[in-house]
């Protein structure tokens, strides 16, 4: 935290995503970021976008979501408040109109990611939270799926509109072939990293989880042969008991062999038999570009509006943190 930052300072993410709305409270303890609270509603944002148009229904569904979620954050009163949306709103000719909405109804302006911000919001979360110098992070979202790593001194990253949401993309040839160049550049020495719903979900499901321990999920190495396995368990399955699952979100149900796929296929372009899954991806980010841009404010006054892309590490300090 900058100084002047006071200690209990109360920090809020909110991540607008094609699957689900997220909220992450947290606050200042003894100088580290302790989440407070943990909130995700699934509204399906992305779902059925028609000629590339958010629907009604859908609309209406998140924004009642996120009128939830600011109920939630108001008694904690938080000192700055970010929030981000991702592929569904970037993607949509209605997005922005979208976006502003949300706005209001949060009371913070909503920002919207280009997809390489997305990439490597998920890149510096997921490499701080597994104490990583550098690594290669994929994150397979509802609506794209993003690729970033390091390159001398910059950050490469990628972004692809294939996701877990868009069943008509999902058969396994057509995200051959919508995948096909992923691998070009990447670093082979480099480790694996998976962030979002799908690669949780897996570890989830493997490990029974029930209900949902972050903690439990985070730093757990997946073979891809336990995701092929798990792909066989759960394609048998229908989908009344594939929503049945422990550790896996009824909500999720339906999709969740779509990004499974992605994810198989991204293993074996890459030539990987495993990565590593983190809990720590861009909302961690956003919260720590509102702790950076925190300041004291009124009480009874609206939380500052924050969230920023924070710039990657140089090289030099990724070579301190490789010497340690």
């Amino acid at each position: 935290m900058p100084e002047g930052d006071a200690q209990g300072a109360v920090l809020a993410a909110v991540d607008i995503g094609s699957h689900a709305v997220r909220l992450l409270v947290a606050q200042r303890i003894n100088g580290a970021i302790v989440p407070l609270r943990r909130e995700l509603i699934a509204t399906r944002l992305g779902e059925r976008m028609a000629d590339g148009i958010l629907g009604e229904a859908a609309q209406r569904r998140t924004l009642a979501a996120l009128a939830d979620l600011a109920a939630v954050l108001r008694p904690y009163a938080p000192r700055a408040v970010t929030a981000v949306a991702t592929s569904a709103v970037r993607e949509a000719r209605n997005g922005r109109d979208f976006a502003r909405a949300a706005g209001v109804v949060l009371r913070v302006p909503v920002r919207v990611l280009r997809g390489d911000e997305e990439a490597r919001l998920s890149y510096l979360g997921a490499v701080r939270g597994l104490g990583l110098a550098e690594a290669v992070v994929v994150d397979i979202g509802g609506g794209s799926t993003e690729l970033v790593y390091s390159w001398g001194e910059t950050l490469v990253a990628r972004s692809w509109p294939v996701g877990a949401m868009r069943p008509a993309d999902a058969s396994r040839v057509a995200v051959e072939q919508a995948l096909r160049n992923v691998s070009a550049g990447v670093p082979p020495s480099l480790p694996l990293v998976g962030v979002g719903g799908t690669v949780t979900t897996l570890v989830a499901v493997e490990k029974r989880l029930v209900p949902y321990d972050p903690q439990k999920v985070h730093g757990t190495v997946l073979a891809a042969a336990a995701v092929d396995r798990l792909f066989a368990y759960l394609a048998g399955l229908g989908l009344v008991e594939r929503r049945q699952v422990p550790g896996l979100q009824p909500e999720r149900a339906d999709i969740i062999l779509n990004g499974i796929v992605i994810l198989q296929v991204v293993l074996a372009q890459l030539g990987r038999s495993a990565l590593t899954v983190s809990e720590a991806d861009s909302r961690r980010v956003a919260r720590r570009a509102c702790r950076r841009r925190g300041r004291r404010r009124r009480a009874g006054s609206r939380p500052r509006p924050c969230g920023r892309t924070p710039r990657p590490p140089d090289r030099a300090a990724r070579r301190r943190a490789r010497s340690r």
